[in-house]
Formats: structure tokens, sequence, C-alpha cells
């Protein structure tokens, strides 16, 4: 009597294990995914919170300020109306920041105003997030949208 695996049973297993591998790799590409859009997520609200930190200074201090992108160097600026650099936020590795305006100003005068747009947050050309700034009746708010 041989003792061993026969042709059949060797297919079998070779065949349960392909199963076993082909379901492994969909939830491991399922979960980078999930992972990737979380990350997405904070890094806007990071960005949403920096932004909304600056206009706050502005408001605060009662100074003028501007609050622009720097594509090059992918990252957000902060100066104040004397042009002084009061801050800067870097975008993580892989991530792009872009917007239809790239200076956004701060005016602290009288009215209280902050031109409104949007900029663009982008993850690996696959998960955008938006970033609007605006002044509903007078009270700025920045809002990353989903």
């Amino acid at each position: 009597m041989k003792k061993g695996f026969t042709l059949i049973e060797t297919l079998i297993v070779i065949g349960i294990l392909g199963m076993i591998s082909g379901v492994t790799v969909t939830f491991y590409l399922g979960a980078l995914k999930i992972y990737d859009n979380k990350k997405c997520d904070f890094v806007a609200l990071e960005t949403a919170s920096f932004i909304s930190k600056s206009i706050n200074t502005c408001l605060e201090n009662k100074e003028n300020g501007c609050i622009y992108i720097d594509v090059e160097r992918n990252c957000i600026k902060f100066k104040n109306g004397d042009g002084y650099l009061k801050g800067t936020y870097f975008l993580p590795s892989g991530f792009k920041v872009w917007g239809s305006s790239l200076r956004f100003y701060v005016y602290c005068n009288k009215d209280k105003l902050i031109d409104s747009g949007t900029i663009k947050i982008k993850y690996k050309n696959d998960f955008y997030r938006d970033i609007t700034m605006s002044v509903p009746i007078g009270l700025p708010y920045v809002k990353a949208d989903e």
C-alpha cells in the first residue's frame, strides 16, 4: 500500500486554498479602501480645523488676514494683514490640495467678511473631499464635505 496524496486529493486541497485566498484578498482590499477613505476624512477635517483657527485668530485679534494655498509645497499658509506668516499646515504624503481660488482673504473691519470658496483635497486619485468656506449672516464657518 502506497502512502501519500492522490491526484484528486491534491486538486481538492489546491481548490480550497484558492477559494480561501480569493476571499481573503477581497476582504483585504475592502479594508484598505475603508482605511484610505477614513484617512481622507481625517486630513480634510484637520485642514478645515486649520482654516477655522486662522479665521478665529483674525476675528479675535481684529486684524485682517490671508489664507492661501501653496500648490507647489502642498500646504496651506495663513498670514496676518501685515504679511507675517502665522501658521502653515502641510498635507501628509500622498495628498494634494487645490481650489478654484488660491487665496482667501479675511477682513475684520466692521463687516467681518471672509471670502467664500471651496478647496479640494485629493488622495491616491480615488478619494476627494471638498472644504467649503462661507459667511452666512456674518458668522464664518468652514465645512469638510464627504
